[in-house]
């Protein structure tokens, strides 16, 4: 599916790619931001995946907002309440 997107003179075509699998759309994000940094990487994704590169960013920025969530103090404990990970803790050697 195409969406243009127009800004004063300058439009934008990009695709959202509805098709992607969950497991798919992870791998593309950790393939992201382990290679952040590096010039040219997120184009070289996004042209593989054949998915544009504001698609990628959003990924990408919904991605660190989950982990930020998960990983926040409060929401950290009630994980590893879940988990049982204090029993397993224990009978470690």
């Amino acid at each position: 599916m195409f969406t243009k997107i127009t800004h004063k003179k300058n439009t934008i075509n990009f695709i959202r790619c509805p098709g992607l699998d969950t497991q798919t759309r992870i791998n593309i994000v950790i393939q992201a931001l382990a290679l952040q940094g590096v010039y040219g990487t997120r184009t070289a994704i996004a042209q593989q995946y054949q998915l544009s590169r504001a698609f990628l960013y959003q990924m990408i920025s919904a991605s660190l907002v989950c982990l930020h969530k998960l990983f926040s103090a409060q929401q950290l404990e009630t994980v590893l309440d879940r988990l049982g990970l204090d029993s397993i803790i224990v009978l470690l050697p």
